[in-house]
């Protein structure tokens, strides 16, 4: 497995969890 294609997913991960938290936020307030 290509470290590359390894790193896509963690970031992709990160900015999958800080939507969510926006997400979260927005229906919250």
């Amino acid at each position: 497995m290509p470290f590359e294609f390894l790193e896509d997913i963690a970031i992709a991960d990160i900015a999958f969890r800080a939507w969510g938290k926006d997400l979260e936020e927005t229906f919250v307030s």
